[in-house]
């Protein structure tokens, strides 16, 4: 279970009639089991409510299978407002609705390397499409820590244009990024990341 608060700001209100901030609230459960050997499911239910853009439902369910070589695949579907993937104040306002499909994989290379792979495709409350795929690659170079150095490539896409958020017909990023985790108690971790 999880609960939550956001604040959303945008300088100068850009939309008219959409509020430039916004704060929400969101509750979610869930559960997450062992089906077989190699398979796990996972199942969140739960809602965020805006105090200006009203209330979205937000819903996760998702499969991951380790093969016998370690290589873990995975999908999804996931619902909810377009917050997390447009960072979009006016997006939350006008009240889209975000419902997002992807596969992804996982793959150890020894005690060093790891790589990991993901497509999306998005399906938005005002009829657009976004379409998502992106590549890791991760080195540890001391096997013994727990600090990793990332180089990822990603692209995105969508067939239509939309005002109220960030909307490329084809967009081309790249990320370098290192990442520590330290061990603050026995069940509490702290994870620093610079990228």
């Amino acid at each position: 279970s999880s609960l939550s608060y956001t604040q959303i700001e945008h300088p100068g209100a850009v939309f008219p009639g959409l509020a430039d901030e916004d704060r929400g609230w969101g509750v979610s459960v869930g559960v997450r089991r062992r089906l077989m050997e190699r398979l796990e499911g996972e199942l969140v239910v739960g809602a965020r409510v805006w105090e200006s853009a009203g209330a979205f439902p937000l819903a996760r369910a998702a499969l991951r299978y380790t093969t016998a070589s370690a290589l873990v695949l995975a999908g999804f579907v996931d619902s909810g407002d377009f917050l997390t993937r447009s960072d979009s104040v006016a997006a939350v306002e006008d009240g889209i609705q975000d419902t997002t499909t992807g596969l992804s994989a996982w793959r150890a290379f020894g005690t060093r390397f790891e790589g990991f792979a993901e497509l999306q495709n998005s399906f938005l409350g005002d009829s657009n499409t976004r379409h998502a795929a992106g590549a890791t690659l991760s080195w540890r170079p001391w096997p013994e820590r727990a600090f990793r150095l990332h180089a990822g490539v990603g692209w995105l896409g969508y067939t239509r244009n939309s005002d109220p958020y960030y909307d490329p017909t084809s967009d081309l990023e790249g990320t370098l990024a290192a990442t520590h985790t330290l061990s603050l108690h026995e069940r509490l971790e702290l994870e620093l990341r610079g990228a």
